[in-house]
């Protein structure tokens, strides 16, 4: 999927990204960078909008030691 979260919001509900969030109390920035947490994507979902909620990676714990910083 190429468009952008913002073209899909615009497209299915005729709102600026900035308008909708600012109506459904959600993170313009956030979405704005990219970052979909569970609420944005509940809230995207019902209006017929398809974005998938973003997952952390945890990664390795001593990613710190294994980038070669030292760790005190």
């Amino acid at each position: 999927m190429s468009a952008t979260i913002g073209r899909r919001v615009r497209e299915k509900t005729y709102y600026t990204l900035k308008s909708y969030c600012l109506l459904n109390g959600l993170s313009y920035s956030s979405l704005k960078k990219g970052f979909i947490g569970k609420k944005s994507a509940q809230i995207l979902e019902r209006d017929g909008i398809v974005a998938q909620p973003q997952r952390r990676n945890q990664g390795d714990k001593n990613a710190k030691a294994s980038c070669g910083l030292a760790t005190a």
